[in-house]
């Protein structure tokens, strides 16, 4: 996310909607790693098996997401970089 959050301040066709579904999703992801350890001590692991694979997905799902961002990016920039 350091490098998603550095590389998104400098471009310059930022899509403000997609970049807060990518933060609602990362907090969302942050969050339930909190309540998975703190359930996981209390329950122990093989209790939580549906939310730990809820969380898998989410991750999976922002990569997914921060890939499309990454290459958009790199097209971008390919593009000005053509321009000049």
């Amino acid at each position: 996310m350091r490098e998603h959050r550095l590389a998104a301040r400098e471009s310059k066709n930022l899509q403000v909607g997609r970049e807060l579904g990518l933060l609602f999703h990362y907090v969302e992801f942050r969050l339930l790693c909190v309540l998975l350890v703190c359930l996981i001590r209390v329950f122990g692991p093989h209790a939580l098996m549906d939310l730990a694979t809820h969380a898998m997905e989410l991750s999976q799902s922002i990569d997914r997401v921060l890939e499309d961002l990454t290459s958009g990016t790199r097209v971008a920039a390919g593009r000005g970089v053509m321009q000049r």
